[in-house]
């Protein structure tokens, strides 16, 4: 995102205290305490314009508290905002020495900050973090350095270009200001994301981040430099968490003897981009592309399901479009002990078809040899009663003589 040299609105920030020591007031400006503290100039430690220190000109005395408070408080505005304290400091403690820098309010304990040493040669910037509720009040700014217990030469402090600010009550007018960095980077992004969760309040805080980092526009200049490596593309991001609509064109019949269906599917919301997940008898949702077609399907009633996903795959479509037939098929029904005739029918009302019949020889041979006509009925079918194949399917059976039935031997009387 943008964020070089960005016009927006700053809040206004009044400065209650500054001092950078070029004007020769510190004795009018500052109190030391008992020991210590002077302004000096360029050439005293790591100092290179005025500032001051702890013992100008000399080095500290061993295990010795020197301190210096800003004479004057100063009166920070009712309904003001955090205050912060900021400067350039050069702090060698050596084994055992301290530093405590202070804002004092005119009621209640000090807000102490205690840094550690400060490394490299020359001033280093510093800033205290945020200090809240002192609008109303009065302040003073306090800097205590206590010494080694063996000091060395180089052991002290040095403050240069100090400054208390606090931001402007809320009533006061904003102003605006060219900002850059981060600061300025982050609020398109979080603008963007906002405007995403206009679209979809139903996205979750990953699909919006992974929608903004996936339709970023690439450029060359930010290969390597940016987690994306392009610039944020809000029109891009909203097309990616848009909630699809899926809708299914064409369908199989409702009920039909193929093995073989047939879809076709798109976006109805809008004509945006997609790619497409399908379903078939409950199983896990796969990609797939319009149409779609499966084979070898087994008799009986299918369900068909497909969604939309986001061009990226980022959001899918939380209702699919769905659809059902069904493949006719043929339920071997219970034939042992029919004649074939019944049978033929038996199967034609189960959409089945009669197969290769088998007779027994002795039924094919005993009208040759003078026997009477034996009846046949069914024995066996393969496949066997219940089973289910596709519509039409040929159900072979194997006939056997009807058995006579049993007579009863009459009882005889008296004796």
């Amino acid at each position: 995102a943008p964020g070089t040299e960005i016009l927006s609105t700053y809040p206004t920030i009044d400065t209650h205290v500054e001092d950078d020591f070029e004007t020769d007031d510190f004795a009018a400006r500052w109190t030391p305490g008992r020991r210590g503290f002077g302004r000096v100039g360029p050439g005293d430690g790591p100092l290179t314009s005025f500032g001051i220190t702890d013992t100008p000109g000399a080095d500290s005395a061993a295990s010795t508290l020197y301190e210096v408070t800003l004479s004057a408080a100063v009166a920070i505005p009712a309904g003001a905002g955090a205050c912060q304290l900021s400067g350039r400091r050069f702090v060698s403690l050596g084994d055992d020495g301290t530093f405590i820098y202070s804002i004092v309010p005119d009621a209640g304990p000090s807000i102490d900050f205690t840094p550690g040493s400060t490394l490299g040669s020359t001033l280093a910037p510093f800033s205290t973090v945020s200090v809240r509720d002192l609008g109303g009040r009065t302040v003073r700014l306090r800097f205590a350095y206590t010494a080694p217990s063996v000091p060395e030469a180089a052991n002290g402090l040095w403050l240069d270009d100090l400054l208390l600010e606090c931001y402007a009550p809320l009533a006061a007018a904003p102003t605006y200001d060219f900002l850059e960095g981060t600061s300025m980077a982050a609020p398109h992004v979080s603008g963007a994301a906002g405007l995403l969760v206009s679209l979809n309040p139903a996205a979750t805080t990953e699909q919006v981040r992974a929608a903004l980092l996936a339709s970023v526009d690439p450029l060359a200049s930010l290969a390597g430099r940016t987690t994306t490596g392009g610039r944020i593309d809000a029109a891009s991001a909203l097309d990616e968490i848009r909630q699809p609509d899926t809708g299914i064109a064409s369908v199989p019949r409702r009920s039909t003897r193929s093995r073989r269906a047939t879809f076709a599917f798109a976006r109805v919301d809008a004509p945006f981009p997609a790619s497409f997940e399908c379903q078939l008898d409950g199983g896990v949702f796969a990609a797939c592309g319009s149409p779609t077609t499966y084979t070898g399907l087994r008799g009986g009633r299918h369900a068909f399901a497909v969604r939309a996903r986001s061009p990226r795959g980022i959001v899918a479509d939380l209702t699919p479009a769905t659809a059902s037939w069904t493949v006719t098929q043929c339920k071997v029904p219970r034939l042992k002990g029919k004649t074939l005739r019944r049978a033929r029918r038996a199967l034609r009302r189960a959409r089945c078809t009669l197969g290769r019949v088998r007779r027994p020889r002795r039924a094919r041979g005993a009208a040759r040899r003078g026997r009477p006509h034996v009846r046949l009925v069914v024995r066996s079918s393969r496949p066997r009663a219940g089973a289910i194949r596709l519509d039409g399917a040929r159900v072979k059976v194997t006939l056997k003589p009807k058995p006579r039935p049993r007579r009863r031997a009459s009882r005889r009387r008296g004796r």
